[in-house]
C-alpha cells in the first residue's frame, strides 16, 4: 500500500499492518532539524525537536554554553540590601537573596523588642511574640525574670503583697480572711447569680408532696446527671410556675447545686434525656 508523507509529500510503500502509524518516508523526514540562533553568539545552528522540547537546544557549541555558565551579574539583596554576583541563570530564576541565612530571614520577619531581665535589645520573630514568646535573651535572664518578685495590692485590705510572676493572674487577696470576707459581702444584687430574689418566691400549689414523688419514681430515685440515688425535684427551665410532667427531673443534691451556673448548658442537657426517654405529660 502507497501512502503520502506528511514532511516532504513524497509517495512510499508501506506494509498493510504499518498503514496507521507510518508518517514519514524515512528516518530523514521524521527526525527533522529545525533552524534557531545561538543565546550567546547569534550564530544560526540545527537542533531536533525533541532538544528543543527538552531546553538543550540554546547554545551552538559547547564554548558558547561555557561563556553563558560563568557570565554573572550584580544584584542588591533585598534583605540585607548588599551587592552580591550570581550566574546569568540564576538571575532568570528569580533568586532575590545574597544567601541562605538572608532567604530565611525573609520568610521569618523578626521584630525588636528588649529582655524582660536586664534589659538587653533582641531580635525575635512576629510569629513568636503574638504567642508572647521570645521575652528573655537567654536561659539565665528566663529563670531570674520567672523568679523576680512582682508587688501587688489585696483587694480587701489594701495591704502590698510581694509575690511570683506565675502567681500573678490569679492572686486577689493576701490571706483566706480576706477572702471570707470578700465573699460575706458578695449577697443580693452583688452576687454573680444574682436573678432578682426569686429564689424567695413560694412554689405552687401542685408542686407538692405527691408530685414530687410520682417524679422520683418515674426517674427510679436516680440523679439524671451522676446517676446516684437522688430525692430532689428540679425544673428543667428554672420557672417554678411551669410544675409540668415533662419539666422537672430528679437529681441528688449535690449535683443540683451545680445547676445553677451555665443555665443554658443545662436546660439542653436535661431536655435530651426528657426527650431520649419519651417521657410524656399525659404518661
Amino acid at each position: 500500500m502507497h501512502k503520502k508523507c506528511s514532511r516532504c509529500g513524497k509517495d512510499f510503500y508501506v506494509p498493510k499492518n504499518r498503514f496507521v502509524q507510518r508518517r514519514y518516508c524515512s528516518g530523514a523526514c521524521r527526525k527533522q532539524r529545525y533552524t534557531l540562533s545561538c543565546e550567546v553568539c547569534g550564530k544560526t545552528f540545527e537542533a531536533y525537536r525533541s532538544e528543543i522540547k527538552n531546553g538543550f537546544a540554546r547554545y551552538c557549541s559547547q564554548k558558547c554554553f561555557g561563556i553563558s555558565v560563568s557570565a554573572r551579574i550584580n544584584l542588591i539583596c533585598q534583605e540585607c540590601s548588599n551587592e552580591f554576583s550570581i550566574p546569568v541563570s540564576s538571575a532568570k530564576k528569580g533568586r532575590k537573596f545574597c544567601s541562605k541565612k538572608c532567604y530565611l530571614a525573609s520568610r521569618n520577619p523578626k521584630s525588636n523588642s528588649t529582655c524582660g531581665n536586664c534589659g538587653k535589645p533582641i531580635y525575635i520573630r512576629v510569629s513568636q511574640s503574638k504567642l508572647g514568646k521570645g521575652k528573655y535573651c537567654s536561659v539565665r535572664c528566663n529563670a531570674l525574670g520567672r523568679k523576680k518578685p512582682v508587688e501587688v495590692v489585696c483587694e480587701v485590705c489594701k495591704k502590698i503583697v510581694i509575690i511570683r510572676p506565675s502567681l500573678l493572674h490569679k492572686f486577689r487577696f493576701c490571706s483566706r480572711g480576706c477572702k471570707d470576707k470578700w465573699q460575706k459581702t458578695q449577697v443580693g444584687d452583688k452576687a454573680m447569680n444574682w436573678r432578682g430574689g426569686i429564689s424567695k418566691h413560694p412554689y405552687p400549689p401542685e408542686f407538692d408532696g405527691t408530685f414530687r414523688l410520682m417524679i422520683r419514681r418515674r426517674d427510679n430515685y436516680r440523679c439524671a446527671i451522676c446517676g446516684d440515688r437522688g430525692l430532689d425535684v428540679h425544673h428543667i427551665d428554672y420557672n417554678k410556675k411551669h410544675t409540668a410532667y415533662e419539666n422537672c427531673i430528679t437529681l441528688c443534691h449535690s449535683c443540683h447545686g451545680k445547676t445553677n451556673s451555665d443555665r443554658e448548658r443545662w436546660k439542653k442537657h436535661f431536655m435530651n434525656v426528657i426527650y431520649e426517654h419519651g417521657y410524656d405529660i399525659h404518661a
